[in-house]
């Protein structure tokens, strides 16, 4: 069964106002939850064929802490302006003209626009996938090709929040 995961991006650091939003980096706790986050993936048996991710450099890093965890080809990581922006439609277009070889994609991206995928595509209405969250989706149609609204259902919605503690 084909499986689209959507990573938000860890909490960007505010530090450097002057900075282009494009260019904000991780938060020394967004770099951490993010790596939790990853293992947690990691550790629920997930493999990924494809990662994309946004150009912003906070996706990027997250997309790359994801790659190293996972043990995806960092050099395979493609980057996406679509995922910027996040808008619904263009990334469902985008999907469904993807390779049909790819049975499991990460996205790695932003809100509001990765929460709008994510209840266009399943029946859930959630407010938002957290900062370092990753909500997964299984496809109800054969390929994502036939991606359309409420053709996946809902396997996993999990934050740094929601993980136990570190001891």
């Amino acid at each position: 069964m084909k499986q689209l995961l959507l990573a938000r991006h860890g909490k960007p650091s505010w530090a450097k106002n002057s900075l282009d939003d494009w260019d904000r980096p991780l938060k020394i706790n967004g770099l951490k939850e993010t790596y939790r986050m990853a293992e947690w993936l990691q550790n629920q048996k997930v493999s990924v064929d494809l990662i994309i991710t946004s150009p912003a450099i906070r996706a990027v890093h997250t997309a790359l802490i994801y790659a190293q965890t996972l043990k995806y080809p960092s050099h395979r990581i493609e980057i996406n302006d679509l995922l910027y922006n996040g808008d619904k439609g263009k990334l469902i277009k985008f999907l469904q003209n993807s390779d049909v070889r790819y049975d499991s994609i990460l996205l790695v991206g932003h809100d509001p626009g990765l929460t709008n995928l994510y209840n266009h595509l399943t029946k859930e209405s959630i407010d938002k996938i957290p900062s370092s969250g990753i909500a997964g989706v299984k496809l109800k149609v054969k390929s994502f090709g036939n991606l359309k609204k409420n053709s996946c259902k809902s396997n996993f919605l999990m934050g740094p929040k929601k993980l136990p503690k570190k001891s």
